[in-house]
């Protein structure tokens, strides 16, 4: 008699998560919660030179399937006006904190 299993629901990607940022201090502060934290957690080092085509391009890259979740944030200094422009056009929420 043959044992038969049911089927496996399909697994599920686990969001995976990039954080442009504008230095190495930012990237040294998402290390460090990769490593406290076990996160699934990318720092990409823009500068001041961050656009929504740098992300965008930055994400087609990191996909491997359609479906994968990555989820992106901008970590930057708002001491700059020209940052606060630059984020504004790229549809990014600012938080003070």
């Amino acid at each position: 008699m043959k044992n038969k299993q049911s089927p496996r629901p399909p697994r599920k990607m686990k969001p995976f998560f990039i954080v442009f940022c504008e230095g190495e201090t930012e990237e040294a502060y998402i290390n460090f919660l990769r490593r406290k934290y076990r996160l699934p957690i990318k720092a990409v080092i823009t500068g001041l030179s961050i656009t929504p085509d740098k992300i965008n391009r930055h994400l087609r890259t990191v996909k491997i399937v359609r479906d994968d979740k990555i989820k992106s944030y901008l970590f930057y200094d708002l001491d700059s006006k020209s940052i606060v422009a630059k984020i504004a056009a790229c549809k990014a929420s600012i938080s003070n904190g």
